[in-house]
């Protein structure tokens, strides 16, 4: 009777889909124009990316992550030379053109830098102009080294740079004095200097910081310490690039000719962090093997455009096995609404695998919640990070196309993965153990399925979910990731192939897969209980409103929503959405119900998401335009879930309630 109510209370006849009032809408075909705003404050940065990389990315659509070759899976630990260009002997080293970055100072000085790459050491070369004023100045270099903090400089005896000393002014420098340089025609100038660097390549990534110290610039005729406007130093990527900012989260940007190392560049959208490091781990099943970490800080010059930081990584060897997460640090006030967590990483909210991952003990400050750690116990050493085993993920639905049942003939089970595939009644539908609370359990009772008649199977959160205030007591941890607790294989990749696969079959069969998902509560928890593990900790005051409800209102929130309903569209093939609590679609940033939602409506005329079936669940229908009256803003695409109905054949059938038969032939 359970099973007989799950097939009618959603079938096609009593999903109530309001008709749209004369002729329909044409179809709005958004076109995303990006323009890249290269500002901070009064600083000038011009970039020269490689080519490759370059030409890579910005072919890329936003939501599609290009693959790399299988030569990148391995298991060995992460060092700096895996980071950095190392590459087999039989491969030709591949060549960069110089990556030049162009800064002006307060007081006027030009800084020009140039990196390039070659046989086996990086070439950074400082080119410093001024004004006719400071013709007879003494300019010096104060330099430094770091990785993961751009405060602790470090000096290693592998960096060559002549005459370097200890710098009399700042302790954690050194310095050199500059030479003057060369007009084009080969003449000493005055108004010029010049100098380089030389770093091996197994120091790389690393960057390199400098500020000038000119002797008599100051107004009491000592000398003073330049930065450029917005930092507080000057800035070299040496073993890495800026990046680019698009597409959002990772992206292979170029790929070694024997396709054993790979470019990547790594994005993510903050606005109110001060700082922004990008955190590299080595996935290992040893629990005795050491933890391969890598921490690099993000300019906010360098590596930064608007409110997205960006970075890429040169020759990253073994992809499938590393994970990333980014650590943001600004205001940590309660008062402010930021909610910063310095002492965490946090996952990359665009990234499509999660995997729980081992980090060193000075990695992790701060340990994570329960709750940000889904079923894990507390204190556990293992966070959730991002895994770029993605980037391997070859799949194909060899030509299994949509069903594509109408709506009006459609007849919807909703199933929850985990209930469905296992207990007494799945062992003796002859689910195998290792099948039960999986996907691929789905597919073991398929003839079932087929026999109530459905035509389509609403899948409860196939996200990666952890304990907070969605159904059943949980909620979204990321709404890029599926869930790795419901996959069979332990291999980050696992979630998502064997969804994919379990979608194909499903197709095949003629059964359409609709994905239930939310955009209103997550696992991150509200302000009074927060569980930061990845909105929450990159820019809380953007991503969430006061009581820790998704900011669906902010036009940040409506891209990522965007992007994760075309990235389920586009690479799981789904066939639609049911929206849990769909009330929150419809309010602005401030909560206030808008009687044309933009997010809604953007939704309706997606030029792909319109042809999918589209389905609100509204959970308080005062919390809609006109208290409800209307029901759900439909722009004559939008369907809305029948709970009169359901709530009435849910009492007769399930409950055998009598006087009800009127009430449902009415429905």
């Amino acid at each position: 009777m359970a099973l007989f109510h799950l097939a009618v209370s959603l079938s096609l006849g009593q999903i109530h889909r309001p008709t749209s009032r004369g002729e329909r809408r044409s179809t709005l075909v958004h076109a995303y124009t990006w323009r890249r705003h290269l500002y901070q404050d009064r600083a000038c940065i011009h970039y020269a990316y490689a080519k490759q990389a370059s030409d890579s990315l910005t072919a890329k659509s936003r939501h599609c992550h290009p693959r790399v070759t299988h030569k990148c899976l391995s298991t060995s630990p992460i060092t700096a030379a895996s980071v950095s260009g190392t590459r087999t002997a039989k491969a030709p080293v591949q060549t960069f053109p110089a990556s030049k970055c162009n800064f002006w100072s307060p007081q006027g000085y030009q800084v020009q830098t140039a990196v390039e790459k070659r046989k086996d050491t990086y070439v950074a070369q400082i080119d410093v102009s001024v004004s006719s004023k400071s013709d007879d100045k003494e300019v010096y270099v104060s330099w430094g080294a770091y990785r993961a903090s751009a405060a602790k400089w470090f000096h290693p005896d592998s960096i060559s740079a002549d005459e370097s000393e200890p710098d009399p002014h700042c302790s954690k420098a050194k310095r050199i004095k500059l030479k003057r340089g060369f007009t084009s025609d080969g003449s000493s100038s005055s108004r010029s200097y010049r100098m380089q660097f030389k770093v091996p390549l197994q120091l790389a990534p690393v960057m390199l910081g400098f500020r000038l110290y000119v002797v008599g610039e100051s107004s009491n005729g000592k000398g003073q310490y330049l930065a450029p406007a917005g930092s507080r130093h000057f800035t070299i990527p040496v073993g890495l690039q800026a990046g680019h900012p698009l597409p959002q989260g990772p992206a292979a940007a170029a790929v070694s000719e024997d396709g054993t190392t790979c470019d990547l560049n790594f994005s993510v959208r903050s606005r109110h962090a001060a700082s922004m490091s990008l955190c590299l781990a080595r996935r290992t099943s040893d629990p005795e093997a050491k933890i391969g970490f890598l921490e690099v800080a993000l300019d906010p010059l360098v590596n930064k455009t608007g409110d997205m930081w960006h970075v890429c990584l040169e020759g990253l060897k073994d992809v499938g096995s590393l994970c990333y997460g980014w650590r943001a640090e600004a205001d940590v006030a309660w008062e402010g609404r930021s909610r910063f967590h310095p002492g965490q990483v946090m996952m990359d909210p665009y990234c499509p695998l999660v995997a729980h991952t081992r980090l060193p003990d000075n990695a992790n400050l701060v340990a994570p919640k329960g709750g940000a750690a889904g079923s894990m116990p507390i204190n556990t050493p293992e966070v959730p990070l991002s895994s770029l085993a993605f980037l391997l993920d070859d799949f194909s639905f060899q030509g299994v196309d949509r069903p594509g049942h109408s709506l009006h003939d459609t007849v919807m089970l909703e199933l929850d993965v985990a209930s469905f595939t296992s207990g007494r009644q799945a062992e003796e539908d002859g689910v195998p153990p290792q099948h039960q609370g999986k996907y691929v359990g789905l597919l073991d009772r398929l003839e079932l399925i087929r026999q109530v008649g459905a035509t389509a199977v609403l899948l409860t959160p196939v996200v990666m979910t952890a304990e907070g205030n969605g159904p059943m007591g949980q909620a979204p941890m990321s709404f890029f990731a599926p869930n790795p607790a419901l996959a069979v294989g332990s291999h980050p990749a696992a979630a998502s192939q064997e969804l994919k696969h379990v979608i194909k079959e499903l197709h095949a069969h003629g059964i359409e897969v609709i994905l239930q998902v939310e955009y209103c509560f997550t696992s991150e928890g509200s302000d009074k209980q927060p569980q930061a593990s990845s909105l929450r900790g990159l820019d809380a005051a953007t991503y969430y409103r006061y009581n820790g409800v998704l900011n669906c209102g902010h036009a940040v929130v409506r891209h990522l929503i965007m992007d994760s309903l075309h990235h389920w569209a586009e690479e799981y093939q789904v066939d639609g959405f049911c929206f849990v609590n769909a009330e929150t679609l419809v309010q602005d940033a401030d909560g206030n119900i808008l009687d044309n939602p933009p997010l809604a409506d953007d939704i309706a005329q997606d030029p792909l998401l319109q042809s999918l079936k589209l389905i609100a669940w509204v959970a308080d229908d005062t919390l809609l335009p006109r208290l409800g009256e209307r029901g759900f803003p439909h722009w004559g695409i939008w369907a809305e879930r029948n709970k009169a109905f359901q709530r009435d054949i849910t009492s007769w059938l399930a409950h055998n309630q009598s006087g009800l038969a009127s009430a449902v032939a009415t429905r």
